[in-house]
């Protein structure tokens, strides 16, 4: 496993990894609210495809699961091009892939490096029987971020194409999922890209009636979808509409939610995976 090619601005710093297979991969380390976040992947390339996602709107197909071993290496390398910079570390399986799809070693790497970060993240749109394996009992607690995207089953699956799949968590089951795991004392997190698909006066109606059964600790962020070469039918909207969207929920919901607008999407910010990576493959 070694770089094959980088890009570096200020402290957003993305790699290309060559494993030994030959598969190539691309990793991010970032400076974000004051920790150093290690964006890694789980798989090399994607099956779920989200119309609107900066890591995976290029065409990068799934071809397999990286092992707990290759995850390693992978916090490993990136351990050995950090910057000197003397603040907390973040790992965060949100790169290509859907780590519940590759939960075992996803979980052996997290308990390998738990002692290293201040926290584990995990990135995904709801795997259910994963999801299940998780309420059983861990010995560590991730905070999870779930692709909710919608305010509806019909509305996400425009957005996530697996979504109508029985495999993939409903809205219902993530709100029920987040019940439970917050009582074993984890944290969730509903991230919303608002786009044209998802901002209409009934969606949100629809979203604050999903809030309104939330009766736990709930964080949701919002970002402004930016259409960036993607090609996919999805349409950006005015920022200020955006603004106003979240702005609504968050004046509307209870003291229990907590609401937070992030301006700038990870393509944007020069740290969304994927597209370095989509580049070296077309090339060969």
């Amino acid at each position: 496993m070694y770089i094959i090619d980088r890009y570096e601005e200020n402290n957003n710093k993305k790699y290309i990894i060559q494993l030994q297979d030959g598969y190539f991969i691309e990793v991010a380390l970032f400076e974000h609210r004051n920790a150093i976040h290690f964006c890694i992947p789980s798989q090399v390339g994607c099956c779920v495809g989200c119309r609107h996602c900066s890591t995976t709107y290029a065409q990068v197909p799934y071809v397999r699961n990286l092992s707990s071993r290759e995850l390693n290496n992978i916090v490993e390398l990136l351990i050995t091009q950090l910057w000197n910079k003397n603040i907390p570390k973040v790992l965060s399986f949100s790169g290509h892939g859907e780590p519940m799809m590759n939960w075992e070693n996803i979980q052996k790497c997290a308990r390998d490096n738990i002692n290293r970060f201040l926290n584990i993240y995990l990135t995904s749109i709801g795997i259910v029987c994963t999801m299940h394996e998780i309420l059983l009992g861990l010995d560590f607690y991730p905070n999870i971020y779930f692709s909710l995207h919608a305010s509806c089953d019909n509305e996400r699956a425009e957005l996530i194409p697996l979504a109508g799949n029985e495999q993939i968590a409903n809205l219902q089951q993530i709100i029920e999922f987040g019940k439970y795991y917050t009582q074993m004392g984890g944290q969730v997190i509903w991230n919303y890209m608002i786009c044209n698909v998802n901002s209409s006066d009934e969606s949100f109606q629809r979203l604050l009636g999903l809030c309104r059964k939330v009766e736990y600790s709930l964080d949701i962020r919002f970002t402004k979808y930016i259409d960036i070469r993607k090609n996919n039918k999805i349409k950006e909207i005015d920022s200020a509409v955006s603004k106003a969207f979240c702005q609504k929920i968050s004046d509307q919901v209870s003291s229990n939610i907590h609401v937070r607008f992030s301006t700038l999407e990870g393509e944007e910010m020069g740290i969304a995976c994927g597209q370095m990576r989509a580049f070296l493959q077309d090339k060969k």
